[in-house]
């Protein structure tokens, strides 16, 4: 594995953790997220596996998604989406 792989994999493994203590704190399972961010009026839909994956970091937020996630658990995106922990 690339030294730059390897970064990537920690900044998102990094995102995930600060999404899983958010969602956490609010009180909501994976599941309860998906259908918040569903229920919104907006393109796309996001579901408790996806969630999942950003949360073990195996995969990255796009900013559309990364904005709907942070509104539904009411925390910054910027402090969400921040490169280091």
């Amino acid at each position: 594995m690339s030294v730059k792989s390897k970064k990537i994999r920690e900044i998102r493994q990094a995102r995930g953790r600060r999404l899983a203590e958010a969602r956490t704190k609010r009180g909501l399972t994976q599941e309860a997220l998906a259908r918040r961010i569903k229920s919104r009026k907006t393109s796309g839909t996001l579901s408790a596996s996806a969630i999942s994956l950003f949360e073990r970091g195996r995969t990255g937020f796009t900013t559309t998604i990364a904005k709907r996630v942070a509104k539904a658990v009411r925390v910054d995106v910027n402090w969400l989406m921040k490169e280091a922990a």
